[in-house]
């Protein structure tokens, strides 16, 4: 805008000094033509003279012209047109073929005497420069007797024209110079207040609310900074209660999501068009996914790895039933222990009580139906305890009875008779049934229970220095692999070397020539794990649904209840017991201890395998 404001000044400065110049040439050649006509009827009347005189004086009055500088020749020519004088005499006796001196030989007598104007014109005679020419009749007696033509140089005029451009130019330099420094000054007088202004508004869209907005400019600009300014101090106040209320809308949302996730049931939550809304942490822990899956995804194409739990979901939203579902392993991924789910659903409603959503909830009822199942098997304990207890009275009186009388009739025969062979049988079978009569009993009755905070692998070492008594270590090595800072956990020693016991002698029976035991014991994820790994001959699915039911053997001379009563001791210490095996690649028993320190919840820590 300042480059177009400065050149339409100097091109208006340029037009008035050019038409200046213009101007002034005019008034000059005015001035040169007047000084013409007064030098050529001052010289016409002294030739005149002379041409009274016929013609003495002539060379004269031609020879002062020369000596003048602004006259550039005077020539007078008789009526033939012949130049009868002139102040360059090499011009003398010429014929002057000028049309405006042949006019001035034939004008009438009386229009001279009437004092016309002389001609005056600009010419270039002989090729010379450019000259103003006036020429006058010379008149003797009434007769025209020639022309007085005189010229002078516009030599004057031309340099003064020249001076009058030069300062024109200048004074037009000078003003566009002086115009664009007014001009630049008086636009960045109203820019720079502008530009401050722009920074300012830049400076609020970043975000950036805490700057003031000052201005020293007045008038319009002035004003527009004030309103600027109170807008700020406004948008910054909206801005402040705006972030206030983020906060607390991002309070109350994580707020809602805490209590969410401290839910022990899942919690999934479905829009209107249904889509899913949103599910809490322990809907996520339940399906072993890595994160939520993201707001507006479909739940059945979520729930597409558990189909079972699909048609479920599906059926107690458009029922409003509630349904129990087995939450296995996902079609495609890693072997996970099944849970028992219940489902049910729920409208979701706003204050208004409208309807925006629908909740589906997910409580997991392994336990509950385990403790069911615990509460029959107790009852169904409490009654055999009784049974074996009035059992094992009316057995071990007889039994002992004939275990006394075979004694005694071993002692009457002698050492070499083939009857001993027969007492010695009825002892051994007599002691078979009395050890199945006590661990019946051990199986029925509860026990006192001695819990202190122990380190397991003193347990898990005595009961493999005792069991390594069974068995040569040259047939079935035991391998010892405990971790070292090894976490406390709160549990009654002998039962802990009971069970183990158990656990490694049904390895020894597992394998029938030669193999190898390894007993680990390591932190597990916030537990610790005992695990006996046999390189037995394994077991089949079918062996490992009924593993822990009492009196169920694979032996023949097994009374099933080694399993059981190693089941029994697990559940008295709170502690999960998991068996993995195959066919002809052998048996992993895993028990896994909370740590001491941790409050035990029977509840989070005790879960059963449903098929």
């Amino acid at each position: 805008m300042v480059v177009f404001l400065g050149l339409f000044l100097f091109l208006l400065m340029a037009a008035v000094s050019v038409l200046g110049a213009v101007m002034d040439r005019d008034l000059l050649t005015q001035q040169l033509r007047d000084e013409g006509v007064a030098l050529a009827r001052a010289y016409a009347l002294s030739a005149e003279n002379a041409l009274i005189l016929n013609g003495a004086g002539l060379a004269r009055v031609v020879g002062e012209a020369g000596q003048i500088p602004e006259i550039t020749f005077l020539m007078i020519v008789d009526p033939t047109g012949r130049v009868v004088a002139h102040s360059d005499p090499t011009h003398f006796g010429e014929m002057v073929g000028d049309p405006a001196v042949k006019r001035a030989l034939e004008t009438p007598i009386g229009a001279v005497e009437a004092g016309r104007t002389p001609t005056v014109a600009l010419k270039s005679p002989w090729g010379s420069q450019e000259v103003l020419e006036v020429i006058v009749p010379l008149v003797v007696l009434d007769q025209i007797r020639g022309v007085l033509d005189i010229g002078l140089g516009t030599d004057l005029i031309r340099q003064a024209a020249v001076n009058t451009t030069r300062s024109s130019f200048l004074i037009a330099l000078a003003a566009f110079l002086l115009g664009v420094a007014f001009i630049v000054g008086f636009s960045r007088s109203l820019t720079r207040p502008l530009e401050g202004l722009a920074k300012a508004a830049d400076q609020i869209r970043a975000g950036t609310w805490d700057m003031p907005i000052q201005s020293r400019a007045g008038g319009e600009v002035g004003k527009l900074a004030a309103a600027m300014e109170r807008m700020r101090q406004e948008v910054s106040a909206s801005f402040v209660r705006l972030a206030e209320r983020t906060t607390e809308v991002d309070q109350l949302r994580a707020y809602a999501e805490n209590i969410l996730d401290s839910l022990q049931a899942g919690v999934i939550s479905l829009d209107l068009d249904g889509t899913l809304g949103g599910m809490n942490l322990n809907a996520v822990r339940m399906l072993g996914l890595a994160t939520a899956p993201a707001p507006g995804s479909l739940p059945l194409e979520v729930l597409a790895p558990w189909p079972d739990l699909a048609a479920g979901f599906q059926a107690v939203l458009s029922e409003g039933l509630s349904r129990e579902v087995v939450l296995g392993s996902p079609v495609s991924g890693t072997k996970a222990p099944n849970r028992l789910v219940r489902l049910h659903a729920t409208r979701l409603r706003d204050r208004a009580g409208v309807i925006i959503g629908e909740l589906v909830v997910l409580d997991d009822i392994t336990f509950l139906r385990s403790m069911e199942t615990r509460m029959r098997d107790a009852e169904k304990m409490a009654a055999m305890g009784e049974l074996s207890a009035g059992v094992a009275h009316e057995v071990r009186n007889p039994l002992n009875s004939i275990r006394n009388a075979a004694q005694f009739l071993g002692g009457k025969f002698e050492p070499n008779d083939a009857r001993n062979r027969f007492t010695d049988l009825i002892i051994e079978e007599v002691d078979r049934l009395n050890a199945l009569v006590s661990r019946l009993l051990q199986y029925t009755r509860s026990e006192k229970q001695g819990h202190e905070v122990h380190d397991l692998r003193q347990s898990v070492d005595q009961a493999m220095v005792l069991a390594a008594l069974k068995v040569p270590s040259s047939r079935v090595p035991l391998v010892r692999r405990f971790a070292e800072d090894l976490p406390l956990v709160w549990a009654d020693p002998r039962r802990i070397v009971q069970l183990m016991l158990n656990l490694l002698f049904n390895a020894y029976e597992a394998i029938p020539d030669r193999g190898t035991i390894t007993v680990s014991v390591e932190p597990v994820d916030g537990r610790v794990r005992v695990s006996v790994d046999d390189t037995g001959v394994g077991m089949t699915a079918e062996t490992l649904e009924r593993l822990g039911e009492p009196f169920f053997t694979t032996r023949e001379s097994g009374t099933g209840l080694g399993l059981a009563i190693a089941r029994q001791i697990a559940d008295e210490h709170q502690a999960v017991l998991t068996f993995q095996s195959a066919q002809g690649r052998g048996t992993i028993v895993a028990l896994e201890f909370r740590f001491c320190h941790e409050e035990i919840s029977h509840e989070e820590s005790h879960h059963e395998i449903l098929d």
